[in-house]
């Protein structure tokens, strides 16, 4: 359960084979309230040459990515929805946030 002062609704969107659903959450009040902050991604060659100075280095999952991004205390009051069971808070990155990365990065690719 959450205390934030933030609230975002829930959405209930019917799948195309209008049996199934999605819920989601709307988050354009919030999203037009932030400042997009923008970060260029850096060049593959440019990664590649940097691996040879580092001891340990790793790679996201790109499938799964946002489950894998944890969130800051204040980013996670600024994500908080609610049900109709209460108030509730992420914990890692979800989808629809104005400054998560896209869900699909080869799209956005060029």
């Amino acid at each position: 359960m959450s205390t934030s002062p933030w609230v975002s609704p829930i959405v209930v969107i019917i799948k195309k084979n209008g049996i199934d659903i999605r819920l989601c959450i709307d988050y354009r009040l919030v999203n037009s309230l932030m400042r997009l902050m923008i970060y260029p991604m850096p060049l593959i060659n440019d990664l590649v040459e940097d691996l040879d100075k580092v001891l340990w280095y790793c790679s996201l999952d790109m499938a799964s990515g946002f489950w894998v991004v944890t969130m800051t205390d204040r980013a996670r009051a600024i994500s908080a929805f609610i049900t109709s069971f209460g108030l509730f808070e992420w914990n890692r990155m979800p989808f629809g946030l104005k400054n998560a990365p896209p869900p699909d990065l080869s799209t956005d690719a060029g």
